[in-house]
């Protein structure tokens, strides 16, 4: 599958598309909390240069979101459609991810992978030269588990 993959800046009218390649990947998303429509709408606007997609022509086909808190960058919800997997496009998304946060400021880049998820886990660390920290422990606080 030798295709031009274009990539831009997603749009608040992607939101489905963006689900769509999600559920596909298969990654998870909260629909009535972080993910839904209102609240990456806002999102999007407030950020719209670390919202990126992948495209065979207009047909999303890939994600990455990026975060910056001032002083360190993530990257999140990276996901590629399973049949344009293996072309590298993940690599050119993360790149372009890191690229952006870097311009931003951002001394340090991580991201967040869930153990089982082992194809993440080596993209990350063989491939894109990321550590694994197994000593840190991750913690969250919520008001609902759902968001």
């Amino acid at each position: 599958m030798n295709k031009i993959v274009e990539y831009r800046n997603l749009k608040p009218g992607d939101y489905d598309e963006i689900i769509r390649v999600w559920k596909k990947a298969g990654l998870g998303h909260k629909s009535k909390g972080r993910d839904n429509r209102d609240r990456m709408t806002v999102e999007i606007s407030r950020s719209p240069d670390l919202f990126i997609g992948a495209f065979d022509k207009d047909k999303l086909i890939g994600t990455v979101i990026g975060s910056f808190d001032g002083r360190r960058g993530c990257v999140n919800r990276l996901a590629v459609v399973p049949q344009y997997r293996h072309q590298r496009i993940a690599e050119k998304l993360v790149a372009i991810c890191e690229e952006r946060l870097k311009k931003m400021g951002a001394l340090v880049i991580y991201c967040l992978i869930e153990k089982e998820n082992e194809p993440s886990l080596t993209l990350f660390s063989k491939r894109l030269g990321y550590h694994i920290h197994d000593g840190i422990v991750y913690l969250s606080k919520r008001d609902n588990w759902d968001v």
